[in-house]
């Protein structure tokens, strides 16, 4: 498959990795705001969540009756031969996991892996291609933050993948995935989003940002985004992740520093705060530091040290954290 942008040019796809509860979705949404830009949420999922359980899309509608989402799943199809989103699910997704990294960089896979792995390749950059073309958009923002999944996004023909590696400190990410929030997206029964212990959330901390790095080696290019330096001053990381984009920042969304004006959108997946909108003012989320259980703290301290401080993380709690 051989696509082409709306210009006629190589599709600039923003692909946000590492691991979930980093901000992802805010900076997606943000990200989506800009002229020219189209946030899409945690891409990956869109065929098991959005087209097999008919999870909610941000405008409201189940996926499967989005009309946006209706028209690029439809031309997709198109361009591809067909698909059959169970199919999909059960074949493909499994070649995005960060345990298929290697085969997901690799040019010496195994016959039985490269022959699935250059179909889903060219079903993710027709995809990515057709949500450009049905948004009017330049640029496609997707947090699905699976390593693997952007290292397959990034080998698709006719897409130039910048990728945000957006690191936030590991006691906050394993504070968050302790709390039991509900599924917004789904209606037809209670859900609620997936939880982690503290020991858990840490390996996976290390497991999937130790991924991240790789995916310069076919990436056109990769750059580290901490959480905190985000919310702390977002219209001024906006503006120098733009600039690293190669996309001008003369009509940025905010209101003023740290308000910004979000839309519905049609994000398919990602955290529950996607369903929020309007001004929104954009702080630390630092519930961590006056809540998290001491012992918890230790033990994720203890084991993503070594990340931590590579990231400019103080192991001492309320130090804040160095200038990196």
């Amino acid at each position: 498959m051989r696509g082409s942008g709306v210009n006629g040019e190589r599709l600039k796809v923003v692909f946000i990795a590492g691991l979930g509860r980093n901000g992802g979705t805010l900076l997606d949404r943000v990200l989506g705001e800009v002229p020219g830009f189209v946030s899409t949420g945690e891409l990956k999922f869109l065929f098991a969540k959005g087209l097999l359980r008919a999870e909610l899309c941000n405008c409201g509608a189940p996926l499967p009756q989005c009309p946006f989402w209706s028209r690029v799943v439809e031309r997709t199809a198109a361009a591809t031969d067909g698909f059959d989103a169970a199919a999909i699910a059960r074949d493909f997704e499994p070649l995005d996991r960060t345990r298929s990294l290697p085969w997901a960089l690799s040019d010496r896979a195994p016959a039985s892996v490269s022959g699935r792995r250059d179909r889903y390749v060219e079903l993710l950059g027709r995809l990515h291609h057709e949500v450009a073309r049905e948004a009017g958009a330049r640029v496609v923002v997707n947090s699905s933050k699976f390593a693997a999944y952007g290292a397959l996004l990034a080998r698709a023909p006719d897409i130039d993948c910048r990728v945000v590696h957006l690191v936030r400190d590991s006691r906050a990410v394993a504070h968050s995935w302790a709390r039991r929030r509900r599924k917004p997206e789904v209606t037809a029964t209670e859900a609620y989003v997936k939880t982690m212990r503290p020991f858990d959330a840490a390996l996976q901390y290390v497991y999937r940002n130790a991924a991240v790095s790789p995916l310069a080696r076919v990436a056109t290019a990769l750059r580290r985004v901490r959480y905190e330096d985000f919310v702390a001053a977002p219209r001024s990381v906006t503006a120098s992740l733009l600039d690293w984009l190669d996309e001008p920042a003369d009509d940025l969304p905010f209101v003023d520093d740290r308000t910004v004006h979000l839309h519905a959108g049609h994000l398919q997946s990602g955290n529950p705060s996607r369903f929020t909108g309007g001004d929104v003012v954009i702080r630390e989320d630092d519930e961590w530091r006056r809540a998290m259980p001491a012992g918890a703290r230790r033990t994720v301290t203890a084991v993503t040290a070594p990340l931590l401080l590579r990231y400019g993380y103080p192991l001492a709690p309320g130090e804040p954290p160095e200038d990196r």
